[in-house]
């Protein structure tokens, strides 16, 4: 079950978590290329019932990833988006406000 949730951020902590989810990625990236590597030694030992479990479970991940990617993606955007229009209004850059 996928739940969905929002919360308000201050537009200046933008970089800390779009920097934060990236890392995020990376590190649940790494782990799940970890479990795709005990599917190909559970393949090399002929162990395929294991095999197709860390396939499933490989997959079910990278598909989490994807969407988390997707989300970090528009998130990142939206933000260069609002930076690019405030540079050209002449307002502050959000990264140097002090609130």
């Amino acid at each position: 079950m996928r739940v969905t949730v929002q919360h308000t951020l201050k537009l200046e902590d933008m970089p800390n978590y779009i920097e934060a989810k990236i890392s995020e990625l990376s590190y649940r990236l790494d782990r799940t290329a970890q479990t795709l590597s005990g599917a190909v030694e559970d393949a090399k030992a002929q162990r395929y019932i294991n095999m197709s479990e860390l396939l499933d479970e490989t997959r079910q991940k990278l598909t989490m990833i994807d969407a988390n990617m997707s989300e970090i993606q528009s998130v990142s955007l939206s933000y260069e988006k609002i930076r690019i229009e405030q540079n050209l209004s002449g307002s502050p850059d959000p990264e140097n406000t002090n609130e």
